[in-house]
């Protein structure tokens, strides 16, 4: 196996996700994991952490981008990080809820039983139903926010 280099750009295709919707890939035998990327695109994948055996990238391009692919309806996707699919269509989110349920099934339950649907919303936006506000104090007092990745989203 050889070893990726970080800040160097490969290109890859997604073949599948991790349990919290992280795009998966294999470049020279390592796999990759990319925050934003959808099953079935081929992308350009900037490394940005490597480690053995999994490495973390970002999208540097999609040069073959999949049908699925959506604009986020909310102008806090990509700052607030508390939903992970909103950047997929509905129909592929819920592909990646039922791959998921299933693995959950078979690896952790051990059971033989396979989930054949998901139960779809009746509407497809605002159906968050948690948030957890985070306090911190600052040079100008007390505040509040969301933790994203790296960090607090603050909010007045």
């Amino acid at each position: 196996m050889s070893m990726l280099i970080k800040n160097n750009i490969y290109r890859a295709g997604i073949t599948g996700y991790t349990h919290d919707a992280l795009g998966v890939c294999r470049i020279d035998e390592n796999n990759v994991f990319v925050p934003g990327a959808i099953k079935g695109e081929e992308e350009d994948i900037l490394i940005v952490k490597v480690r053995n055996g999994v490495s973390y990238g970002k999208i540097a391009g999609i040069t073959r981008p999949s049908p699925e692919r959506t604009d986020p309806l909310c102008p806090y996707y990509k700052l607030c990080g508390g939903c992970s699919t909103r950047h997929m269509s509905y129909k592929e989110e819920l592909s990646f809820k039922l791959s998921r349920v299933n693995s959950a099934l078979k690896h952790i339950g051990n059971q033989t039983l396979v989930c054949e649907k998901i139960i779809p919303a009746e509407h497809t936006e605002r159906y968050r139903n948690k948030a957890v506000f985070n306090i911190s104090s600052g040079s100008t007092g007390a505040f509040a926010g969301f933790y994203k990745g790296q960090g607090f989203l603050f909010i007045a």
